[in-house]
C-alpha cells in the first residue's frame, strides 16, 4: 500500500492514496447540485456492477482461456509472414500498394469470418486464431498511417487519394464480406 504523509495542526498522519482519492471525490460530490450527486452515485453503482461482472467473468473464463494467447501468437506470426510475402511479391518499396492490398483483403476476410463464424460449428479457438491472430497480423493500420504521414509532404493529392481508397474501400469490402458471410450462414441453416 502506498502511504502519503499528511500533517494537520502539527500531527502527522499516514493516509493511503485510495483514502485520499475517496476524500477528494467526496469533497467534489459535496459541492455538486443534488441532481449531479444522484447521477454520480448512480454511475458509481452502475460501474460497481459492471466491474463485479467483469471480475466474475475473468475468474470463470480463466480455464477456458488457457492457450488462447498461444493461438493468437501463432496466428499473428502467420499473418505477419503473409503480409511480408505479399509485399515481396508485389515488390512495393513505397508501402502504398502492399498496405492497401493487405488492408482491403483483410477487411473483407475479417468481416466475412465474423459473420460466418457466429453460427458455425467452428471452434472458438480457430476463429480467434484466424481473426485476431492471422488477420490481425496481416492487416496494418499503423503502417497505413505511417505511409500517409511520410508521403503527405511529397505528393499530397496522391497520398490523400491512397488514404481515401483504404478507408472507403475497406468499409465497402467489410460490408460486402459481412453480407457474404451472413448469406453463407443462412444457406447453411436452410440446408439443415
Amino acid at each position: 500500500m502506498n502511504l502519503q504523509k499528511v500533517t494537520d495542526a502539527g500531527k502527522l498522519f499516514f493516509i493511503s492514496e485510495s483514502a485520499m482519492t475517496f476524500a477528494a471525490t467526496m469533497t467534489i460530490v459535496s459541492l455538486m447540485t443534488p441532481a449531479a450527486r444522484v447521477m454520480t452515485r448512480a454511475a458509481g453503482v452502475f460501474s460497481f456492477f459492471i466491474m463485479k461482472g467483469m471480475v466474475k467473468n475473468m475468474i470463470m473464463d480463466k480455464t477456458a482461456r488457457r492457450g488462447n494467447g498461444v493461438v493468437v501468437f501463432i496466428g499473428g506470426a502467420a499473418g505477419g509472414l503473409a503480409r511480408y510475402g505479399l509485399n515481396w511479391v508485389i515488390g512495393d518499396t513505397s508501402g502504398f500498394l502492399g498496405t492497401m492490398a493487405e488492408n482491403l483483403v483483410g477487411s473483407f476476410l475479417l468481416a466475412w469470418l465474423t459473420a460466418y463464424a457466429v453460427d458455425s460449428d467452428w471452434p472458438d479457438r480457430l476463429v480467434l486464431g484466424l481473426g485476431t491472430g492471422v488477420l490481425g497480423g496481416f492487416t496494418t493500420f499503423s503502417t497505413l498511417m505511417l505511409a500517409t504521414v511520410s508521403h503527405l509532404g511529397r505528393a499530397p493529392l496522391q497520398t490523400l487519394g491512397f488514404l481515401l481508397v483504404n478507408l472507403v474501400g475497406g468499409l465497402v469490402l467489410a460490408v460486402t464480406g459481412y453480407a457474404w458471410g451472413f448469406r453463407g450462414t443462412t444457406r447453411r441453416e436452410g440446408a439443415r
